[in-house]
């Protein structure tokens, strides 16, 4: 997300953008049971390592310039989110 954000965008630092990027850690465990509990619980920290992954992105696009574009093979070759998430160890509740 940071690649392709605009470079004088709002940084992973403001309220805003904070409260949404704890969304995105959250989003994907939405339905995932004990995924989700153990995300709930550990939100705040999640969203701090989407935030700095976020900075991280800026960071390679202010010296890197924007990203190429995906073409559609390229983005063919992803699987689907199912499959992904099947694959994906669940943490233990604690």
């Amino acid at each position: 997300m940071g690649i392709t954000a605009p470079p004088d965008g709002p940084a992973p630092g403001d309220p805003v953008v904070r409260a949404a990027l704890r969304t995105l850690a959250l989003g994907g465990t939405n339905s995932l049971g004990p995924v989700r509990r153990w995300a709930d619980r550990h939100a705040d920290r999640l969203a701090e390592l989407v935030a700095d992954g976020v900075a991280a992105g800026r960071t390679h696009r202010r010296r890197s310039g924007p990203p190429t574009a995906l073409t559609p093979s390229r983005t063919a070759a992803l699987a689907p989110a199912e499959e992904i998430w099947q694959r994906t160890p669940v943490p233990e509740a604690t």
